[in-house]
């Protein structure tokens, strides 16, 4: 996921609405998803928080990049003509898309350039989104299997013990 330029604070007149927010939409953030291609837009409105799911018909690996965002921007307008939506980002987002459909990149490498969003950022993943958690599991598997050792690792011992030395604080727990 990336994040979205903050939209402006208020519109003309005083409304307290956004600046060209439609319907009261703040975008906050888009997301990929790699089969089918898929474009999400993360974005608040009236103090809740949604997910537009714009999947992108007809893409192949020789597809235009900046083509297909004007024709996300055609089919989705309320969503995304908005001014805090920056068009390079959404090139450089179904880029990735394109770059993965012609077999150039994994989805995990693709999406390794992103900016994800931080674990310690979730409040609560029982109720977060099934895409999300999908995301956060597959960055937490990452991050597992660079510092698995397993049975066939030339570094596995059965039953290892680690001494990690007296404590460097008070501690009830283990007392």
């Amino acid at each position: 996921l990336r994040a979205v330029q903050p939209a402006p604070k208020e519109g003309a007149g005083g409304s307290g609405r956004p600046a060209g927010m439609s319907g009261g939409i703040v975008p906050r953030r888009f997301a990929l998803r790699f089969d089918p291609p898929t474009l999400v837009l993360e974005f608040e409105r009236g103090g809740r928080r949604f997910h537009q799911i714009m999947k992108i018909k007809g893409l192949r690996g020789d597809s235009d990049a900046a083509s297909t965002v004007q024709e996300l921007r055609r089919r989705f307008p309320e969503y995304l003509d908005l001014p805090s939506i920056d068009e390079s980002q959404m090139t450089s987002l179904v880029q990735r898309l394109v770059d993965y459909l012609a077999g150039g990149r994994s989805p995990s490498a693709a999406a390794e350039g992103l900016n994800t969003m931080d674990l310690a950022q979730v409040d609560d993943l029982q109720r977060t989104p099934e895409d999300q958690l999908e995301e956060i599991k597959a960055k937490m598997n990452v991050g597992f299997e660079s510092n698995f050792v397993g049975m066939a690792h030339p570094d596995f011992v059965y039953d290892k013990a680690v001494d990690f030395g007296a404590p460097e604080e008070a501690s009830e727990w283990d007392d």
